[in-house]
């Protein structure tokens, strides 16, 4: 009787380590968020630059910059 109390354990788990990594699989493709897709390499280009371009503002420039947004906002 041990050798099947031995192969009913160890089906139990298989069962139980195979239902885990499926769970597991399952949450990691769901959660994880969608690439976003540039419309064309130029439009990669351009967002690039214009990072580059607000990463190497001075303070000075960006309050201009939002002293000018909030003009056309309000």
């Amino acid at each position: 009787m041990s050798l099947l109390s031995s192969i009913a354990r160890r089906m139990r788990q298989r069962w139980v380590y195979g239902s885990v990594a499926f769970i597991t699989a399952l949450g990691i493709g769901l959660a994880t968020p969608q690439v976003a897709q540039a419309f064309s390499l130029f439009d990669l280009l351009f967002n690039g630059v214009q990072y580059i371009q607000l990463a190497n503002m001075s303070d000075q420039q960006e309050v201009q910059l939002g002293q000018r947004i909030n003009q056309q906002l309000v």
